[in-house]
């Protein structure tokens, strides 16, 4: 069947694009394995990653459409993500906001997607729900792979009627025709491959409907070793080649360098005295040596990322590694405010997007650029950006968010506007999703 998909744009102003749905499998790779003598210390990295996560997906009839797809996530990784605000099929489907993402690499994929203030019309149905959402995840982890699912569904009601949601996975609410399933999911590992699937709402009546809410894949296929030490391959696929992989540590041209001036590479890496990182420490390399100590360790009085000497150290660039995705709605002091927020550094420059609704301070926020991206503890990270309020004036937003737990232990979410306003809370239903893993894809 012929869907329409809707990725960031009002559903009444975006033309119709006719998709043809595909899947196709990923064979894994060869893994080579080496002699066993070969094999020192097995490191974990995922060779090829797959992820995807979608908003909604309908079909109504002849009404076929997909709002806010992710579309697929590359073999090597990397972070894509959509949303959308006030999304409305006239009869069909109304929500707040409608939002997806997915991030991999190094061996982890986490999808997400969630829906807020939800209403369906299917059937002669009336479907309503607060916060859908729903998150799969794969890890290669350190000898095998893991799979996981879960879903958040919040006030859910059918026909004006509360429904118990139980929290059991393939929870079904039966119709006079045709089904609701909540919390559908599905998980499978291999000794190389993991897989997950989560679908936080389905509703299925044959012959008329089949729509899925908030819905996220996540898969990994896995090998656990370097496989040589001296081909400048990244063989395992983790994200160091070669002696920076810590399974080559007993390789022979793996050795430190032993003598910093006399103008030959001992260890056979590639760089030559001071240009090797051996040699940081050599009286006559005597730059600013370490770029995250505190220290003015050359005396020059810059310290650190400070001094130009670090200006190219990996500890004073932004982390391409470090992502952050989530979705759900705050209370403070009783007022409900929805939001869909992402960030992080990826292509050289910041990712992300910010959606917010206050329904009770009639404020809708917009992001339409990512502008900083700050770590600010082990689960709490800094989002700057621009943004559209209410539609007409541009302003700019800080947003301050905290991944304490799975799924949303104690999480937090904090907004400041140029405008002067200012809200957070703990999220009340919903996730914020912190990943850290990125292998290739950056």
């Amino acid at each position: 069947m012929a869907r329409t998909l809707v990725r960031s744009a009002p559903l009444c102003l975006l033309c119709v694009v006719i998709v043809s749905v595909l899947g196709c499998g990923v064979e894994p790779l060869d893994d080579g394995l080496p002699a066993a003598s070969e094999v020192r210390q097995q490191e974990v990295a995922a060779t090829q990653h797959s992820g995807q996560a979608t908003g909604a997906s309908v079909e109504v009839g002849a009404l076929a459409l997909v709002i806010s797809e992710t579309g697929p996530l590359p073999a090597e990784g990397g972070a894509l993500d959509a949303s959308l605000l006030d999304p409305n099929v006239p009869g069909v489907l109304s929500a707040a906001i409608v939002r997806a993402a997915t991030v991999g690499g190094g061996g982890d994929v986490g999808s997400e997607a969630s829906t807020s203030d939800l209403t369906l019309t299917v059937g002669g149905h009336i479907i309503t729900s607060g916060t859908l959402y729903s998150l799969a995840q794969t890890s290669c982890g350190t000898t095998i792979p893991s799979a996981s699912a879960s879903s958040i569904v919040e006030n859910l009601t059918v026909d004006g009627v509360n429904i118990t949601v139980t929290g059991m996975p393939n929870q079904v609410i039966a119709l006079p025709v045709g089904a609701i399933i909540l919390n559908a999911q599905a998980t499978n590992t291999g000794a190389t491959n993991a897989d997950a699937s989560a679908t936080a709402l389905r509703v299925l009546i044959p012959d008329i409907a089949d729509i899925a809410i908030a819905s996220s894949d996540a898969g990994v296929t896995c090998v656990y070793h370097e496989t040589a030490c001296i081909d400048g391959v990244d063989d395992d696929g983790d994200g160091d080649t070669d002696c920076d992989d810590s399974d080559c540590q007993d390789a022979p041209n793996c050795q430190p360098e032993t003598v910093c001036d006399d103008g030959l590479d001992n260890d056979g890496d590639g760089p030559i005295d001071c240009a090797d990182s051996d040699c940081a420490a050599a009286p006559n390399c005597n730059p600013e040596t370490e770029c995250g100590n505190g220290i003015d360790d050359d005396s020059d009085g810059d310290i650190d990322c400070d001094d130009s000497d670090c200006a190219d150290n990996e500890a004073c660039l932004p982390d391409p590694c470090d992502k952050l995705t989530g979705g759900g709605y705050i209370e403070p002091n009783g007022s409900k405010k929805n939001f869909g927020v992402a960030g992080g550094y990826k292509n050289g420059g910041y990712w992300g997007h910010l959606n917010f609704v206050d329904t009770d301070g009639d404020l809708k926020v917009k992001g339409l650029s990512v502008t900083g991206y700050e770590i600010v503890d082990a689960t709490t990270r800094r989002i700057t950006g621009t943004a559209r309020i209410n539609n007409s004036s541009t302003g700019t937003y800080v947003v301050v968010v905290s991944d304490n737990g799975e799924p949303n232990t104690a999480d937090t979410f904090d907004l400041t506007l140029s405008t002067g306003y200012q809200t957070g809370a703990n999220v009340t239903s919903g996730n914020i999703q912190l990943h850290t893993q990125c292998g290739n894809g950056k």
